[in-house]
């Protein structure tokens, strides 16, 4: 599995990567016949992460889906919807949540809208 993600990164992406910069990679969910798994993959540093996600708008196959795995982080989560409930401005980057106060601005466009 390790060699197809690696195929699909120096395929698709049009990136070098060594076996090295993969930490763990796994599916995700119980075998089924006609069912597709996700894959998991983890990568020892955070830099070469950012790269792959920045540039995965290149991907010309449509059966290849990526994005960030957020599950690890259900609390971030549970505590993004609480202050967007409390009508603050508040989304995850990363692994961080980011929470801003509505300023006059954000409030006048609301209004507006």
């Amino acid at each position: 599995m390790e060699g197809t993600v690696l195929q699909t990164i120096k395929d698709e992406l049009k990136l070098e990567c060594d076996r090295k910069e993969l930490e763990t990679v796994r599916r995700m969910g119980k075998y089924l016949k006609d069912k597709v798994r996700p894959i998991v993959v983890t990568f020892t540093t955070y830099g070469r992460k950012i790269t792959i996600l920045k540039i995965k708008k290149y991907i010309q196959t449509k059966t290849i889906y990526m994005k960030e795995d957020f599950s690890t982080s259900n609390q971030l989560q549970e505590q993004l919807k609480k202050e967007k409930e409390a009508g603050k401005i508040a989304f995850l980057r990363y692994d961080k949540l980011i929470v801003r106060e509505l300023s006059m601005k954000d409030s006048r466009e609301t209004e507006e809208e």
